[in-house]
């Protein structure tokens, strides 16, 4: 529910717990890629001022060494819109 604005630093890592290690990590912006590398970090620059005003996604992807996918995803908000919906 974070509001985003300006060029912000995104950084995403995984350890996989089978002992197999991590294969890549990928970073995602509304289900775009932005980022990615091989190993356990990604890192990449976000500038939000091309983004439309409302809700986005934010996604990390991680692929062990035996090919299993694993996501994250959060909601970012930009523009003149804060929160999109009641939440408690």
């Amino acid at each position: 529910g974070m509001h985003v604005a300006g060029t912000l630093n995104l950084r995403g890592w995984a350890v996989a717990n089978n002992g197999k290690g991590v294969r890549d990590v990928r970073l995602f912006v509304d289900d775009r890629p932005i980022g990615g590398a091989c190993g356990e970090v990604a890192a990449a620059r976000w500038d939000t001022a091309a983004l439309a005003p409302g809700r986005h996604h934010v996604e990390v992807q991680a692929t062990d060494g035996e090919g299993r996918v694993s996501k994250r995803r959060i909601e970012v908000y930009s523009g003149a819109f804060w929160l999109t919906k009641v939440g408690s």
